[in-house]
């Protein structure tokens, strides 16, 4: 009785039944674990057909309702994977295998720390990160994620990933999204041995990039090369040195709703230090051709000594707060990066390191179809240095060494900084290390250009402008530390683009801080320069609703423009209003 009393009151009494799996239900229906996007209406309608496509290809996209942890090239096709810190640790997440991908956590990118962070050599070995000829890792990890696939959706879930402090010290080239499997296309990048090659090189295709923030980097945010359907959604990006945005080949693709603010202020180190980092490979391969090896009587291993105590030096000085008092410490670090910076670049496949593009060539890859919406581009400030080199003509030479003499990653020897006021050599432990490295250059390492002539002047204590007379050496201007021919501050920068639309854009306080960058070879301070806008060798570009305000120099030979059109460029609007270079 006491049993059926219990039941009573514990089942019956309430009309549930005891025997609930015996009753017929309709299949569970599994809750989804990720909310596929739905784009607005107030993008959809400004979107080409093709750009349409695309947001339904994602909102539609066919994945696998299952979560899986990211295992470099192990995961399944299709499937939900996560993301978190533990994943970054040794090295960066490479894409290789379509799916959802969701940040769980903040991402502080410092991989290999007790490897100078770079691959090991086991992780070379397994080929996840490739060194050595077309190998994209051979200056480091150049980016906390890389995109290499097709259909892709990155979800960063409101999580912030960046550099730590230490890494973008000592990687001072790197983004945190490369949406391609290395950083330059085959034969470009300052390197002989390549970064990629037509069989390896991956762009990422049909991308979603969304919901997030990016945050300290020692060059952009995003970039990437020739990718072909791509959508970057919903971010902010901050405290870059570089670029917010570089976009080089892509076509088809949708900005909407970005907040590029604020380049880097508090730059404690000059371009030299990472000039320094990446020379002491090419050392160490001198040290094992020639251990008896000198330069102007100092034998390698001290010339390593020094470049390393060096930077040592400046790095504890730097995360200590403080600014190194050696050749590396920058004496303005509160007015940001010493070469020129951007905002959100749009550029044909490739690299956007010469000059501006006076029209479209006609081998060109992309920068077509793109559409911006709600962009805001602010404090785009750097303080560029121009960097005199030599060269063999009076022409402005190339980037990454080019015609210019340049070590062994295309830095730029500092011809003016390492000569006294009676044209000797002034040594320095950079030029120590670059000068060694051209004395034993056979063969070739790297990019490394300079000539025995001026080797012969480090050691011989001659008289520069001698040599320059005997050998027809210029002076070369117009360029940065490694060569890039300086443009100026740019806001929102479409080179030699086709077919974009821009709408609703805010460019504020786009500012340059150059005021001793002086002519080019044709007598033009553009280094200097600030821009808001620029459009160079494009067609079909409309620019709406735009605020752009506070574009300035401390140049007073140089120039501050809101927006600005150059070369042949066709059917350049501003609010239906067309305008003209």
């Amino acid at each position: 009785m006491n049993g059926k009393n219990c039941r009573v009151k514990g089942r019956y009494s309430r009309g549930i039944p005891f025997y609930t799996a015996s009753i017929p239900t309709e299949p569970l229906v599994p809750s989804p674990k990720y909310i596929l996007p739905k784009f607005p209406n107030s993008l959809k309608s400004n979107l080409t057909a093709n750009q349409l496509a695309l947001t339904n290809y994602f909102e539609t996209y066919n994945y696998i309702n299952e979560v899986e942890e990211y295992s470099f090239n192990s995961n399944t096709p299709g499937k939900i994977i996560t993301l978190k810190q533990s994943h970054f640790t040794k090295g960066t997440v490479r894409i290789t295998t379509p799916g959802i991908y969701v940040l769980l956590e903040n991402i502080n990118f410092e991989p290999n720390s007790d490897n100078d962070f770079m691959p090991t050599g086991q992780q070379i070995a397994s080929g996840q990160y490739p060194v050595g000829k077309d190998g994209a890792y051979h200056l480091g990890f150049f980016a906390a994620i890389t995109i290499e696939t097709t259909g892709v959706i990155l979800e960063l879930n409101g999580k912030t990933l960046q550099q730590t402090k230490l890494h973008s010290l000592q990687q001072r080239f790197f983004a945190n999204i490369e949406t391609a499997s290395a950083p330059f296309i085959p034969k470009q990048g300052p390197s002989t041995n390549g970064f990629s090659s037509a069989s390896n090189y991956k762009p990422g295709e049909k991308v979603l990039i969304k919901n997030g923030t990016l945050s300290r980097s020692s060059h952009h945010g995003i970039h990437g090369n020739k990718n072909t359907n791509i959508i970057i959604q919903n971010l902010s990006i901050k405290d870059f040195e570089v670029a917010g945005i570089a976009l080089n080949g892509t076509t088809i693709g949708i900005l909407d709703n970005i907040k590029i603010n604020t380049t880097s202020l508090d730059m404690r180190i000059l371009s030299t230090y990472s000039q320094a980092r990446f020379a002491r490979p090419f050392l160490k391969t001198i040290k094992s051709r020639n251990p008896t090896a000198t330069f102007n009587g100092k034998s390698i291993d001290t010339i390593i000594n020094d470049l390393n105590d060096g930077l040592e030096n400046a790095k504890n000085d730097v995360l200590a707060g403080n600014t190194p008092t050696n050749m590396f410490g920058n004496t303005k670090f509160n007015e940001g990066y010493d070469g020129n910076v951007y905002g959100l670049v749009l550029n044909i496949n490739g690299v956007v390191i010469n000059g501006f593009f006076k029209t479209r060539p006609d081998n060109a890859i992309g920068n077509k179809e793109i559409y911006l919406q709600d962009i805001t581009i602010k404090d785009i400030i750097s303080r560029p240095v121009e960097i005199i080199a030599l060269n063999a003509t009076p022409s402005t030479g190339g980037a990454y060494a080019g015609k210019r003499q340049a070590g062994a990653v295309g830095d730029v020897l500092e011809i003016q900084n390492i000569t006294d006021a009676n044209e000797n050599y002034k040594e320095n432990i950079l030029a120590n290390a670059q000068l060694i490295i051209a004395k034993n250059n056979d063969p070739k390492l790297g990019t490394t250009n300079i000539t025995k002539e001026i080797v012969d002047w480090g050691e011989e204590n001659t008289k520069l402008s001698d040599v320059m007379e005997e050998n027809n050496l210029y002076f070369v201007k117009g360029g940065d530390s490694m060569g890039h021919a300086m443009k100026g501050n740019i806001g929102l920068f479409i080179s030699a683009g086709e077919n974009i639309k821009v709408n609703g854009f805010n460019i504020q306080n786009v500012i340059s801080k150059g005021s001793d960058v002086g002519p080019d070879a044709s007598g033009v301070y553009q280094g200097g320069d600030s821009r808001g806008v620029i459009v160079t060798g494009s067609a079909n570009v409309d620019l709406n609703s735009s605020v752009i305000t506070n574009i300035t120099t401390e140049n007073s030979n140089a120039t501050a423009q809101e927006i600005q059109v150059l070369g042949t460029s066709t059917n350049i609007k501003k609010d239906g209003v067309p305008i003209t270079e």
